[in-house]
């Protein structure tokens, strides 16, 4: 099946996600990668095929990147720019959240913002809770977990690798 390019999907395509999509995957004959903006998981189409769908975050990355030219004081408060590195750093996790088995609505951070510091903060929603990564001017990662029923609400996670800090947000965006 060769790949066919949308620009939306068709009118009666459905977003269905179920946990066992992996099966329903093996089920199939056979399933095309498309790329439909904004829309992520797996589509169902009337010949009963499942089609895979990325997020389209281009958007989150421009935005990420415009962060860097970010003027001095740009929050009245003396903030700095967002350097290289964190904008390096938070592309290297939407590269990598990218290929997340989730809706567009998971994938796609709930909040990006700069820090005054140079560095930046992506958030990612489900439901109530919410897990935040903090990427400081030089890199450095750190996790904030916000889980407002848990019976320790927050938990956090100072200066984890990029490999940690990905499987911490796969692990919340598939739980």
């Amino acid at each position: 099946m060769s790949p066919i390019a949308l620009s939306t999907p068709p009118a009666f395509a459905t977003v269905s996600w179920t946990r066992d999509v992996q099966r329903s995957q093996e089920d199939c004959e056979d399933y095309a990668l498309f790329g439909l903006s904004g829309i992520a998981s797996y589509v169902r189409v009337p010949n009963r095929r499942f089609v895979a769908v990325l997020p389209d975050l281009q958007p989150v990355r421009e935005t990420v990147t415009s962060f860097h030219h970010l003027d001095d004081n740009w929050d009245t408060y003396g903030g700095r720019p967002t350097t290289k590195l964190a904008v390096q750093a938070a592309l290297s996790i939407l590269d990598g959240v990218s290929h997340v088995p989730a809706t567009a609505t998971e994938v796609l951070p709930f909040h990006t913002a700069p820090l005054g510091n140079g560095g930046l903060q992506l958030e990612w929603r489900q439901g109530r809770d919410a897990l935040e990564i903090e990427i400081g001017n030089t890199g450095v990662l750190n996790v904030l977990f916000d889980r407002p029923g848990a019976p320790q609400r927050f938990e956090e996670r100072d200066a984890i690798s990029l490999e940690e800090a990905l499987q911490l947000l796969r692990t919340f965006l598939t739980v």
